[in-house]
């Protein structure tokens, strides 16, 4: 899974919600660059899941737990309330089953963190529109031959999809960190990170 999108920005916003000493499960963990800024900045301990042998080799260099496998499929081997805290960074898009990992990451986590790349963001709503073509943004980088993004989703869309499974939105926090993004965020907001529980 791609982790690597504006890591040191985005990354502060996982970092600050998380409390010191948790216990973390982060899917999609990539190459291993959030659990190990967690491990340092909050002493938590993490376990990493990624289907890429390449990035979990990377997290093995770097001494993280991890397991070789994919989320999409291994979660119900995890026991209720195991960890403190599930994180689908920049993964969620990503996903075969988005349902699925949702409620299956609410049952194992006491929280459940998700980021995602907002495509109601309005460079990608303007590119769309007036260009007619799929939008490339810092936080949606690829083109549409090559991106690994599945889902396309807007913070409404999420907003919305909570409320009708009725999972409690704790916070959420709008990348750029700015005054018109929080009264606007589905069209201003070019990701967005949510703390969820049910």
């Amino acid at each position: 899974m791609n982790k690597e999108y504006n890591s040191k920005k985005d990354y502060r916003l996982i970092i600050d919600l998380v409390e010191n000493g948790s216990s973390i499960l982060d899917l999609g963990c990539g190459s291993g660059e959030l659990m190990k800024s967690l491990s340092e900045g909050k002493n938590t301990d993490c376990t990493g899941i990624d289907r890429n042998p390449e990035m979990v080799s990377n997290c093995i260099i770097k001494k993280l737990k991890v397991f070789n496998l994919d989320f999409n499929k291994c979660l119900d081997n995890f026991n209720d309330n195991s960890y403190d805290y599930v994180i689908i960074y920049n993964s969620l898009q990503e996903s075969r089953f988005p349902e699925k990992v949702i409620t299956e990451s609410l049952r194992i986590g006491k929280k459940l963190i998700v980021g995602f790349p907002n495509f109601g963001f309005l460079s990608a709503r303007i590119q769309l529109f007036f260009r007619g073509k799929a939008p490339v943004t810092s936080s949606l980088p690829d083109e549409w031959y090559n991106t690994r993004n599945l889902r396309f989703l807007t913070i409404n869309d999420f907003i919305k999809y909570c409320r009708k499974n009725k999972i409690k939105i704790l916070h959420g926090s709008f990348y750029p960190d700015k005054i018109y993004t929080k009264l606007r965020p589905n069209l201003f907001s070019e990701y967005v990170v949510f703390v969820l529980r049910m």
